[in-house]
C-alpha cells in the first residue's frame, strides 16, 4: 500500500484563532489553506504516485489532516492516499481518509468479528465476547476447590495406612 503520512511543522506562529474550537466552515477552510501552503509542492510533484489500492498510476490524492495541540508547539499530521481513476479505488481511498480522520490511525477499521464473521465493527462482537468469557471463565474466576475427604472412611483410606 502506497500511503504517505506527512508531518507539517510551521516555521512561523500559527494563527491564534486555531486554538479556539470553531465550526465555521470558512475558518476551517482558511486553516486548511494555511497548512497546504506550507507544503513544498516540488516534493509532492517530484515523483509519480501509485494507487494505494491497485498500484496503477494515481490521478487523485485524498488527504485527511489531524492537528495535535501541545502546550508549547502544535503540529498537523496529514495522511495522503493516492487513488487511480477507478471508482472502486476512489471509494476505498475515501474510506481510508475518513477512518484516519476518525481514529488518527492509518489503515482500515475492523469490520467483522474474527470469531463468527458478524459485521460488528469490533474485533470480537458482544455475543462472542460473552460466550468466550463464559467458556474461559475470564470474567469472574471461582476459587479453586479443594478435594474434600469423605466423612466416613472408605476401603482406600484403610489400605493406605
Amino acid at each position: 500500500m502506497s500511503t504517505r503520512s506527512l508531518v507539517f511543522r510551521p516555521h512561523k506562529q500559527e494563527p491564534a484563532q486555531s486554538i479556539q474550537p470553531t465550526h465555521d466552515p470558512a475558518f476551517n477552510s482558511a486553516i486548511r489553506t494555511y497548512v497546504v501552503q506550507g507544503y513544498q509542492t516540488h516534493r509532492l510533484g517530484s515523483r509519480l504516485w501509485d494507487c494505494a489500492t491497485c498500484g496503477r498510476d494515481a490521478t487523485d490524492i485524498y488527504r485527511s489532516a489531524i492537528s495535535f495541540l501541545l502546550p508549547y508547539t502544535s503540529r498537523t499530521v496529514d495522511f495522503l492516499i493516492p487513488a487511480c481513476k477507478s471508482s472502486g479505488c476512489h471509494h476505498h481511498a475515501s474510506k481510508m481518509a475518513h477512518e484516519f480522520g476518525k481514529t488518527a490511525m492509518p489503515g482500515e477499521a475492523v469490520e467483522e468479528c474474527v470469531n463468527c464473521g458478524a459485521r460488528s465493527g469490533v474485533h470480537l462482537c458482544g455475543s462472542c465476547t460473552f460466550s468466550h468469557s463464559a467458556w474461559t471463565g475470564t470474567k469472574r474466576k471461582a476459587p479453586p476447590q479443594q478435594r474434600q475427604k469423605p466423612r466416613h472412611g472408605t476401603q482406600q483410606d484403610e489400605v493406605k495406612h
